[in-house]
């Protein structure tokens, strides 16, 4: 963001409902200010029936680009005039990119995952991977896994139907083994070598829980990923390192996939040292008012 708004000042935002919430103004102002870009990024609140007004408003207005977050990630693709192959697969979209003719829709959410893998060395190709959920982050991260070539993946869920239902979703596009399980048939599963845990469980307030907690189910598993920053350090992520598992936090993936869009929109690549720095910008936040000060 510049040091004033001008009337060169690109618009960008984030709908969705509710949207208070957003770290997305967070990362994206920090990012255009220190690349020193004339952009300003807010957030917008937007019912779901006021979704196709407020997308021709956005077009009518300039808006530049635009996030997408719940509950608009699979219905705003109808106001779309196109969407790239990835967000296809997915039928989900997190970014609107302004065009000619309209906007266009990418899914980023596998980039940001595959982006916080890397950082932490994990690799994908041939291995066995395990995701825990069968909703929409279920389906990014089942469908990047696949896209970079794991051997196997098995999906864990409390109904098994959305679980074969994902599997089923995921064969339609690559060749690979995807078996789905209900959560309490985790022991039936052996030498994990990622596991992602994509839903809400032990998100702030709820934070006393974990999907599955027996000591057993983390020795089985070489590194756990929780797509939950808030708290940065879940249960989850607590019972995976007493067990001796490499864990990840879902921060990382938040600002990641962020840092893709912006990149996507202003087609440049952000440097690793200043992704980092919006890393540790957004760390910040969760950390206690004393610990801040020091």
């Amino acid at each position: 963001m510049g040091s004033q708004i001008t009337g060169q000042t690109a618009i960008y935002g984030v709908i969705g409902d509710p949207i208070t919430h957003s770290l997305s103004p967070m990362i994206h102002n920090y990012l255009a200010k220190s690349l020193q870009q004339d952009v300003i990024y807010v957030p917008f609140s937007l019912s779901p029936h006021q979704l196709r007004t407020g997308i021709e408003g956005a077009w009518v207005l300039g808006v530049q680009g635009l996030n997408v977050t719940i509950p608009h990630k699979e219905t705003v693709i109808n106001q779309l005039d196109h969407i790239d192959e990835f967000a296809s697969q997915l039928g989900a979209v997190n970014t609107l990119k302004r065009t000619e003719k309209g906007y266009k829709g990418y899914n980023t959410d596998g980039d940001g995952l595959f982006q916080s893998l890397a950082r932490h060395q994990v690799v994908l190709e041939n291995k066995t991977i395990m995701i825990i959920g069968a909703g929409g982050a279920a389906r990014a991260a089942a469908m990047m896994a696949a896209k970079k070539k794991a051997g196997r993946i098995y999906i864990l869920n409390r109904t098994l139907q959305n679980a074969i239902n994902l599997a089923n979703h995921i064969q339609k596009f690559y060749d690979i083994d995807v078996q789905a399980y209900t959560l309490d048939q985790w022991d039936k599963i052996f030498n994990i070598d990622l596991c992602i845990q994509t839903t809400s469980i032990g998100m702030h307030p709820h934070i006393e829980v974990a999907p599955i907690e027996e000591p057993e189910f983390f020795s089985r598993i070489h590194t756990v990923l929780d797509v939950v920053y808030n708290p940065i350090q879940t249960k989850l992520l607590s019972l995976a390192e007493e067990t001796g598992c490499q864990t990840i936090n879902g921060l990382e993936m938040l600002v990641f996939q962020a840092v893709r869009a912006y990149e996507l929109w202003h087609e440049t690549r952000v440097p690793m040292n200043l992704q980092e720095k919006v890393l540790d910008h957004v760390s910040q936040y969760f950390k206690p008012k004393d610990d801040q000060k020091l």
